[in-house]
């Protein structure tokens, strides 16, 4: 999956004649996927960024559900491949 393409659960291109821009993780979610890709655990990404274990876990899953994929490393893969990490 490329830049610009609607995950499978998003809402790209919902509603009459709506165009919108193809949901993209903000600054601080990008910042949390490449701590992960560096190999950091969910417990040292909160230390490092000053949240919660739980706020991590939410905001990383909520990632994934944008994207419409399962795990961790997916979303991280797919940061990866689209040159944002």
């Amino acid at each position: 999956m490329g830049v610009g393409t609607c995950a499978p659960r998003s809402d790209c291109g919902s509603g009459a004649g709506a165009r919108r821009e193809p949901w993209r993780p903000d600054r601080e979610d990008l910042r949390l996927l490449s701590l992960m890709a560096q190999g950091l655990t969910i417990e040292a990404v909160a230390r490092e960024v000053g949240m919660s274990v739980r706020t991590v876990r939410r905001r990383v899953r909520a990632v994934g559900e944008h994207l419409g994929v399962e795990t961790t490393m997916e979303s991280v893969v797919w940061a990866v491949r689209a040159g944002l990490i």
